[in-house]
C-alpha cells in the first residue's frame, strides 16, 4: 500500500532555532482508526506510510483495558496498542533523526478491568523505550531541543506533564465533519 509520495525528511531544512509554535504541522485525526464499521474508519494508510508522507502530528487514542493501552476508535479495537505506536514512531525517528513527531495521547472509550490509573499505564508503556526519545515537558520546544523525539501532547486527566492539549499554549484545528452520501 505504497502511496508513491514520500516526504519523510521535510523538517531537515528548517532552522534549529525555530520553535514548534512557529510551524504548521500536518497531522491526522484518529491516526490509527482503520478498523470497525465504516464510520469508525478515519485513515486508509498505515502509521509508517503516514510518517513517510510527512504526517508529524499523531492523534493516538487508547482504551484503558486491563492495565493495557489498546488503540481504539470508540468501541472499535484498531489491532494495535500504544507500545506498537511508540515502537513504529521511534524506529522512524532513528532512520530520520532530523524529524519530530507530535503525539496527542487521549483516553478513549470505557475503562475496564484496571488496578492502575491511565497515567500509570501510560508511564509503564513509556518505560519500554529510551527516555531521551521523548519530550515530556509543558513548554513549546525549539527544533534543536526536540529533533529525533516524540513531543507528547497530554490530553487526559492525571497528566503526563507533556504539552497540555487544553492548556492554551497551542493552537489546534480539531473540527471534523462526516461526509454522507
Amino acid at each position: 500500500d505504497d502511496p508513491g509520495v514520500r516526504n519523510e525528511h521535510w523538517m531537515q531544512h528548517l532552522p534549529d532555532s525555530l520553535h514548534l509554535s512557529e510551524l504548521s504541522i500536518p497531522g491526522t485525526h484518529n491516526t490509527m482508526a482503520r478498523e470497525g464499521v465504516l464510520w469508525a474508519w478515519c485513515q486508509s494508510l498505515s502509521l509508517i506510510l503516514q510518517l513517510l508522507m510527512g504526517i508529524r502530528f499523531l492523534d493516538i487514542r487508547c482504551r484503558h483495558f486491563r492495565n493495557g493501552l489498546p488503540i481504539h476508535h470508540e468501541a472499535y479495537y484498531q489491532n494495535a496498542d500504544l507500545a506498537d505506536v511508540l515502537s513504529t514512531s521511534i524506529n522512524f525517528l532513528e532512520a530520520h533523526p532530523s524529524e519530530i513527531i507530535l503525539m496527542r495521547i487521549k483516553q478513549e472509550y470505557k475503562a475496564e478491568g484496571n488496578n492502575m490509573t491511565f497515567l500509570e499505564s501510560v508511564q509503564v508503556a513509556f518505560e519500554e523505550f529510551p527516555r531521551e526519545r521523548f519530550w515530556i515537558k509543558n513548554q513549546i520546544p525549539s527544533l534543536r531541543e526536540c529533533r529525533g523525539k516524540i513531543v507528547i501532547i497530554d490530553d487526559f486527566s492525571g497528566g503526563l506533564s507533556g504539552i497540555l492539549w487544553g492548556g492554551g499554549n497551542i493552537d489546534k484545528e480539531d473540527a471534523w465533519q462526516s461526509i454522507s452520501a
